[in-house]
C-alpha cells in the first residue's frame, strides 16, 4: 500500500486527468487535441479488434483484426474479419487454454485457479448461444480488460523498463476506460448518438447484440459497459493494494 501511495501516484493521477482532458476537449474545434485523441485511439482500436478476434477463435472462428482508419472521423475504426467456423479450430482452442492452464499451474501458481476457471466457462459456453454473443460484446469488454491490466501495471511499476513506460501504462488504461464510460453515457443519454450509433453504415457491435439477442437494448448493453469499465477501474487498485511483490512476480507482472 505505501507503494502506491508515493509521489508515482501524483503521476498516475496526471495521467488519469489527461486522458480525461482528451475526451472533453475532443469535443472542442481544437486540432492538437484531436491529434493527441486520435493516437490514443488508435490504440484503443487495436485492443478492441484483438478483444473480437481472441475470442472469436475461442469459440472456433478463425479471425484477422484489422484497423480501417486511424485518424479518420468515424466510430468504426476497425473491424474483426472472421474467414470460416470449423471444428479443428474449436479443438485447437481447447488445446490451447488446456496448455496455458498446465504453463500457470507450473510456472505461475497464482494464476492456475483464474485460468482454470476461465477455461472451463469457455468449454462450456462454446456449448451454447453465448459462444456467439460473446465474440461480439468483447470488443467493447476487450478492451476494458486490457485498460485494467494496463492500470494495474501503471499502478505498481513492476518488470518496466523505465517511469516513461509505467506512466503511458497508465495514461493508455485511464484513456480506455473515461472512453468506454463517455460513450455508453452517450448511447444512454443521448438520442441523436443514440441514433447515429444505430443508424451507422458498418453495423456497430451492440446493435448486432440487440438483433441477435431476445429482449436487449442498447441502452442495457451501455449501462452493462459503463458497470464495467467502473468494476474495472475499482478492481486494478484494489489487485495493486493487496498483492505482495512476490505475489506480483509470481503471477507475471
Amino acid at each position: 500500500m505505501r507503494q502506491l501511495l508515493s509521489l508515482h501516484t501524483l503521476f498516475i493521477m496526471l495521467s488519469a486527468a489527461l486522458a480525461a482532458l482528451a475526451g472533453v476537449m475532443f469535443a472542442q474545434d481544437n486540432f492538437a487535441m484531436y491529434i493527441y485523441f486520435r493516437l490514443l485511439y488508435f490504440g484503443e482500436t487495436l485492443f478492441h479488434e484483438m478483444g473480437h478476434t481472441i475470442f472469436f477463435w475461442l469459440f472456433g472462428s478463425a479471425a484477422i483484426p484489422s484497423i480501417m482508419t486511424a485518424i479518420g472521423s468515424d466510430k468504426a475504426g476497425g473491424a474483426s474479419l472472421v474467414l470460416f467456423h470449423h471444428w479443428s479450430v474449436q479443438l485447437l482452442a481447447y488445446a490451447a487454454m488446456a496448455y496455458g492452464c498446465f504453463y500457470c499451474y507450473r510456472n505461475r501458481p497464482l494464476l492456475f485457479y483464474p485460468a482454470l476457471g476461465f477455461t472451463l466457462m469457455m468449454v462450456i459456453a462454446s456449448f451454447t448461444p453465448i459462444a456467439h454473443w460473446l465474440p461480439i460484446y468483447m470488443g467493447q469488454g476487450g478492451s476494458i480488460l486490457a485498460a485494467g491490466v494496463l492500470l494495474y501495471r501503471g499502478w505498481l511499476g513492476v518488470r518496466m523498463e523505465t517511469e516513461t513506460e509505467r506512466w503511458l501504462n497508465a495514461l493508455y488504461g485511464f484513456f480506455i476506460l473515461f472512453h468506454n464510460a463517455q460513450f455508453s453515457l452517450q448511447l444512454m443519454g443521448d438520442t441523436a448518438e443514440r441514433d447515429a450509433y444505430e443508424n451507422a453504415e458498418l453495423t456497430n457491435d451492440f446493435v448486432i447484440l440487440t438483433d441477435m439477442v431476445p429482449h436487449w437494448r442498447l441502452e442495457g448493453i451501455a449501462l452493462f459497459t459503463l458497470v464495467l469499465s467502473g468494476v474495472v477501474l475499482i478492481a486494478s487498485f484494489a489487485l495493486a493494494a493487496y498483492f505482495t511483490e512476490s505475489e506480483r512476480y509470481d503471477a507475471g507482472f
